[in-house]
């Protein structure tokens, strides 16, 4: 399986949004703040098994605990960094949560809308609006990426029990990887108007003018807000899809703070999602 760009990018903008928010324990903020990788795991797991829920129930109650033994972990694209497990399992809870809104919202009814979408989502996320893309170069670049994310991480454990049946599903996973990104780098250089159109524009998926979205694109390039102009943008109902699901994901991960401070219970977190 291959996770969708939009997936990601959901979890990199409510976050983003929670770090910016007054009032955010110092537990989570850390979590969201410094282990983005493991925030983008959370999408890794099934929006289905509650995931998140005993995890943020156990530490909120014994953080101080959870907290003090310290070791290295993770990859040094996170970047690598002293953390204890604890804060690396909070990071991957507070991405599933935000996963779990992009899967029950976001979910297309087709790998070829699913393309598309992330193609659109990468042009207005990551490109100039004049930029003159080539698809091969991006193959190329995301062939390095991919190359690189194997040599940094820092641990990677196969299964002993079965070797080969694990190497065959890294290969597998690995083919997979390869032709998707080939698509995508064709449909992000060489856009289909109808594609785009039946799967974009028709569906209402993405409007970078939508307050939260706007909002998110601002903190993303460093740009600072007012509470005021936060609050404005999450009171504010979003026309397009990602927007709609961006302003849930944020609901989820304040209500996730909320109950982190013991501010409402277990059932109101579980009612939240």
């Amino acid at each position: 399986m291959v996770i969708q760009l939009t997936r990601t990018a959901l979890i990199e903008d409510s976050a983003a949004i929670l770090l910016a928010t007054d009032g955010v324990s110092e537990a989570l903020a850390e979590a969201a703040g410094e282990h983005a990788a493991f925030l983008q795991f959370g999408a890794l797991r099934s929006a289905d098994d509650a995931f998140a829920l005993p995890y943020l129930d156990r530490y909120r109650l014994h953080w101080d605990t959870y907290k003090t033994v310290r070791e290295d972990v993770g990859f040094r694209s996170a970047p690598l960094a002293t953390k204890t497990e604890a804060e690396s399992v909070l990071a991957l809870a507070l991405g599933w949560l935000a996963h779990r809104v992009a899967d029950r919202r976001l979910s297309a009814s087709s790998e070829e809308a699913d393309l598309y979408r992330d193609a659109y989502l990468f042009r207005a996320r990551y490109a100039a609006p004049d930029a003159t893309l080539d698809a091969v170069a991006l193959s190329e670049l995301f062939e390095v990426l991919k190359q690189r994310y194997f040599i940094e991480m820092h641990t990677f454990k196969p299964d002993g029990d079965d070797i080969e049946g694990w190497f065959d599903a890294l290969y597998a996973g690995m083919q997979e990887w390869d032709a998707y990104m080939d698509r995508f780098a064709k449909a992000v250089a060489e856009p289909d108007a109808d594609g785009e159109r039946r799967h974009v524009l028709e569906t209402n998926f993405y409007r970078a003018d939508d307050a939260i979205v706007a909002l998110a694109s601002r903190l993303r390039n460093g740009g600072t807000t007012t509470a005021e102009e936060r609050e404005a943008a999450l009171a504010a109902v979003p026309a397009s899809r990602y927007g709609q699901a961006l302003r849930a994901a944020v609901g989820h991960l304040l209500h996730a703070n909320a109950f982190f401070a013991r501010r409402v219970d277990e059932l109101a977190l579980e009612a939240s999602n």
